[in-house]
């Protein structure tokens, strides 16, 4: 009896051989043929199921040929050729690519974290402004800042959770709002999370650069565009050793493996499978 032709990979149509689990040119998984018999059929009794003589119970002896195995791999038929490098598609090399994060991006995002405790600061000090008393006394005014204060000091705590909350996020994910709306990501030198020590220091550098108000900051923040080392770092990046990716036009690497990806890999070879008894083979004929 003809044995079935080998079905082709469905990627690269190269012939499978009998049993493999992947295709060896190209390497695409076969779903579903890790224990599929080589032959289609296998006879029971006599070559090509003619000619063997009858069995017990109407069953045709087997022959020595096929004494009740079914052989479940077996090696290709033919060379198998390398797979041949045709070029690399460049939207795949542009979206594998890390991208630093730019001087204005950066800045706007600082601008847009301080609005958070700017408003709740704003807000407090403008209605404890509203309900200062002034109250005659002879010849001066007492002035009752009761509110003022009690609305400032609310309004100081919550702009201190709202920075905790902002620094654990950040060295968790790399995340700030700014960030999150503008694209960005911090990460380590090995572009993991940078961790709670590192955006520590990173935004102490800028809470001191404040010393000299507005300019101090902003050459902080903006200091990552006169970089020389290629990454764009800015000067507190360089004492928290972080780094600081554009992830709407590169590749987010603490999503994909770090700075260097995920590693690659190629299929293990396949191990020689054994053969397995049919469950339907039958004892010769004079078998003890």
């Amino acid at each position: 009896m003809a044995q079935k032709a080998a079905d082709p990979c469905r990627n690269c149509g190269a012939a499978l051989a009998p049993g493999a689990a992947f295709c060896t040119l190209c390497g695409t998984s076969v779903a579903n043929r890790a224990a599929s018999p080589a032959p289609s059929t296998v006879p029971l009794g006599g070559s090509g199921g003619q000619g063997g003589a009858a069995g017990a119970g109407g069953f045709a002896a087997p022959v020595a040929g096929v004494p009740g195995i079914i052989p479940v791999a077996a090696s290709p038929a033919a060379a198998v050729l390398p797979p041949v490098q045709v070029g690399v598609d460049p939207r795949i090399a542009a979206a594998t690519a890390l991208v630093p994060g730019g001087a204005g991006r950066r800045l706007a995002a600082w601008v847009i974290d301080g609005l958070v405790p700017g408003i709740i600061l704003g807000v407090a000090g403008g209605v404890g402004a509203a309900l200062i008393k002034v109250t005659p006394s002879g010849n001066s005014q007492v002035l009752d800042l009761t509110w003022l204060l009690v609305l400032l000091g609310i309004g100081a705590v919550l702009s201190l959770g709202w920075a905790i909350f902002q620094w654990l996020w950040e060295a968790k994910t790399g995340k700030t709002v700014g960030n999150l709306l503008l694209g960005l990501r911090t990460t380590s030198m090995e572009g993991t999370p940078a961790g709670v020590l590192a955006i520590f220091l990173r935004n102490l550098i800028v809470y001191v650069s404040s010393i000299v108000p507005t300019i101090g900051p902003l050459l902080v923040v903006l200091s990552n565009a006169w970089d020389s080392n290629g990454k764009a770092q800015g000067w507190h990046d360089k004492v928290a050793h972080t780094l600081v990716f554009n992830v709407r036009t590169g590749r987010d690497p603490l999503e994909t493996g770090g700075i260097a990806e995920r590693a690659n890999f190629v299929p293990a070879g396949m191990p020689a499978v054994s053969q397995v008894s049919s469950p339907m083979a039958r004892p010769a004929q004079g078998a003890a």
